[in-house]
C-alpha cells in the first residue's frame, strides 16, 4: 500500500521508487502482485504517463486511512513505554503572530527527538479543512472575528488590530495613526480575493462604507512586504507581525480590522504525538475523562489544569501592543537619543525571568529605534501584573488588555522590586534566564558572571539615571547599573573597571539581520570595609 500511494503521489514508478529507497523494479513487483490479489488494476501505465484508474481511486483513501492508523498504532505502542514516536503534521499561516513558532518547534523536538515534524502553510480556510480530514494534526489561523471552523475543536490565541504599512518615503510615514479613509485613494498590496487574510481587510472598508483599490493580489507575506517597500503599493497586517519588519513603516489604524488567531485541531482523539504538542501549548486535548456518574469528585494533583505555557502568554497580542505604549514612553526618559519625529521601533531581542509565583511577567526587551540617521538600541525591563502595585504609580508605563490574562498593569522593571528580586538571583546562579517565547527554556545566549560569591543585598533602589545607564544602589555602595542604550561589547577585557563584580550579557538583532552582544547589566561592588 505504500508503494501504491507513492505511485498516485510522484505520478511514476521511478519517482516512487526513488522515494521508497528500493529498486523500481522490486516496486513494480509488489504493486502487480498487489493488484493480482485484489483482483483490479489500480494504475493506467502508458510509455508517457501512469493514472489511477476508477479501481485505484477507490482503493487510495483506505489505503491512506490503513497506513495511517499502522503508523499511530506503532506510535500508540512507543507511547505505553513513555517514548513519544511517530509524525506531527502542522499547518500554519505565513503571518502567525500569538507563537513564536520555529521556537515552539525546536523545543518539541528537544523534547521529544523521535517525533518527525512536518510544517505546511496555506490558507485558513483550506487548513481548516485539512484538519477535519486528519491531513493536519493541528493548524495555526489568522481569521475575522465570527470565522466558522466548524468540525475541529478551536481555540483563540489572540486577537489584534491591522496596521498599515507604507514604503518610508510615502506621506503617511510620519504619522502616528491615520483612518480607512485616508487610505481608501490609496494602491493596496493584499492577499487573493475570497481568502480569510484578505476578508478581514474587505469587511473593514465595507463597513466603512468605502472602496479601494487592490492592484497586486500575491500569496506570501515577503513578497508583500518587498512590493510595500519599494513603494508599489501599501498594505495591512498585523500590528504583532510587523514588530520584526524592517525596511517599511507601520502606521497604527483608529478604524483597521481585526485579526483572531485560533488554534485548530481534530475532534478526534490526538495521536500520542499531537497530544504532546497541545500539551506543549497548554492546550486541552480534549480526551479528559468525565468523573462516574453520582461520585464525589475530589481534584487531585493530576487533575488541575496546567497554566497555559508561556510560549503563549509572552506572544500573545497586548493592547496597545508592546511597541506602541514604548513609542510614546521612551522619548519621555531622558537616556532617549532619538529625535523629535518619535522613534520608529522593532524588537531586537531580549530575555525573561520567571516568577517564582507565577503571576507577574518579567521581561527584559530590546528594542531598536531605526528613525535616526543610525540605529539605537533600548533595553526596557519590563513588569506585568494582574493588580496594580501599590505606591508605584509613578513607574507605571500603561495598562493594556491581553488576549489570554485580560487586564495587565506595566510597569518600568527598574523600579519593580519583584524583577529586582529576580534580578539578583540571576546574578547569584539561583535561577536562569529564560527565553522570551518558550516555557521552561533557559536562554543559551544569555551569559551571568560574577566574581566572588555569597548573597548580594536585598535592599536595591533606583537613585537615579546617570548617562545611558539607570542606577539601583543598595547597602554599601553596592550598585545595578542597567543598560539603558545597548552597544556592542569591546573585545577582550578592555573598558571593564576594577570594581565591576559581575554582568549580565546577551545579544541582539541588528537592522541588518546580523547579531551583536553586549552587556546588559553590570554589577558595581560598593566600598570595602
Amino acid at each position: 500500500m505504500r508503494y501504491v500511494l507513492a505511485v498516485a503521489e510522484t505520478g511514476g514508478f521511478t519517482r516512487a521508487a526513488e522515494r521508497c529507497h528500493v529498486a523500481q523494479s522490486a516496486l513494480s513487483h509488489q504493486v502487480a502482485r498487489l493488484e493480482r490479489e485484489l483482483g483490479a488494476r489500480l494504475f493506467d501505465r502508458t510509455s508517457r504517463r501512469v493514472r489511477l484508474t476508477a479501481a485505484g481511486e477507490a482503493f487510495l483513501p483506505a489505503a491512506r486511512q490503513a497506513l495511517e492508523a499502522a503508523g499511530r498504532a506503532r506510535a500508540e505502542v512507543a507511547a505505553a513505554t513513555g517514548e513519544i514516536r511517530g509524525t506531527l503534521t502542522l499547518g500554519s499561516i505565513p503571518t502567525v503572530a500569538a507563537v513564536d513558532l520555529p521556537a515552539v518547534l525546536r523545543e518539541y523536538r528537544l523534547r521529544h527527538p523521535h517525533v518527525r515534524i512536518r510544517l505546511r502553510t496555506g490558507s485558513s480556510e483550506r487548513m481548516v479543512e485539512q484538519v477535519r480530514e486528519g491531513t493536519l494534526d493541528a493548524a495555526f489561523l489568522g481569521v475575522p472575528p465570527g470565522f466558522p471552523a466548524h468540525g475541529v475543536h478551536s481555540h483563540e490565541l489572540c486577537r489584534g488590530r491591522h496596521v498599515a504599512v507604507v514604503a518610508p518615503e510615502h506621506p503617511l510615514a510620519g504619522e502616528d495613526e491615520a483612518d480607512l479613509r485616508r487610505l481608501a485613494a490609496e494602491v493596496f498590496v493584499d492577499f487573493a480575493e475570497g481568502s480569510a487574510a484578505r476578508a478581514q481587510s474587505d469587511r473593514a472598508f465595507a463597513a466603512a462604507g468605502l472602496r479601494r483599490e487592490v492592484a497586486f493580489e500575491v500569496s506570501g507575506v515577503e513578497l508583500m512586504v518587498r512590493m510595500v517597500r519599494y513603494g508599489l503599493g501599501v498594505a495591512l497586517l498585523p500590528e504583532a507581525f510587523t514588530a520584526e519588519l524592517h525596511g517599511v513603516r507601520r502606521v497604527a489604524l483608529t478604524d483597521g480590522p481585526v485579526r483572531v488567531e485560533r488554534l485548530v485541531h481534530s475532534r478526534f482523539p490526538p495521536s500520542p504525538a499531537a497530544a504532546a504538542f497541545l500539551a506543549l501549548l497548554g492546550t486541552p486535548d480534549h480526551r479528559e475523562t468525565p468523573p462516574a456518574p453520582g461520585a464525589a469528585h475530589r481534584a487531585r494533583p493530576s487533575d488541575r489544569k496546567a497554566p497555559p505555557d508561556m510560549s503563549v502568554i509572552h506572544r500573545t497580542t497586548l493592547t496597545p501592543g508592546k511597541l506602541e505604549l514604548l513609542t510614546a514612553w521612551l522619548p519621555s526618559r531622558p537616556w532617549y537619543r532619538g529625535g523629535a519625529g518619535g522613534p520608529e521601533l522593532a524588537k531586537a531581542g531580549g530575555f525573561r525571568l520567571d516568577d517564582p509565583e507565577g503571576e507577574v511577567g518579567i521581561e527584559f526587551m530590546a528594542v531598536t529605534d531605526t528613525a535616526g540617521p543610525h540605529p539605537v538600541t533600548y533595553l526596557v525591563p519590563l513588569t506585568y501584573r494582574g493588580a496594580p502595585l501599590d505606591g508605584a504609580e509613578h513607574t507605571l508605563l500603561t495598562t493594556a488588555e491581553h488576549g489570554v490574562l485580560g487586564r495587565r498593569w506595566i510597569y518600568d522593571g527598574c523600579q519593580d522590586p519583584l524583577l529586582v528580586a529576580e534580578l539578583t538571583a540571576l546574578l547569584e546562579g539561583r535561577t536562569r534566564a529564560q527565553h522570551q517565547s518558550v516555557s521552561d527554556t533557559p536562554d543559551p545566549d544569555v551569559h551571568v558572571t560574577r566574581t566572588g560569591d555569597g548573597p548580594l543585598p536585598d535592599d536595591f533602589t533606583v537613585t537615579g539615571d546617570e548617562g545611558e545607564e539607570t542606577v539601583l544602589t543598595a547597602s554599601h555602595g553596592t550598585q545595578l547599573r542597567v543598560r539603558r542604550v545597548l552597544r556592542p561589547a569591546p573585545a577582550g577585557p578592555a573598558g571593564q573597571r576594577p570594581d565591576e563584580a559581575g554582568r549580565v550579557a546577551g545579544i541582539w538583532r541588528t537592522p541588518d539581520g546580523g547579531t551583536v552582544r553586549g552587556d546588559f547589566v553590570v554589577l558595581r561592588e560598593g566600598p570595602r570595609a
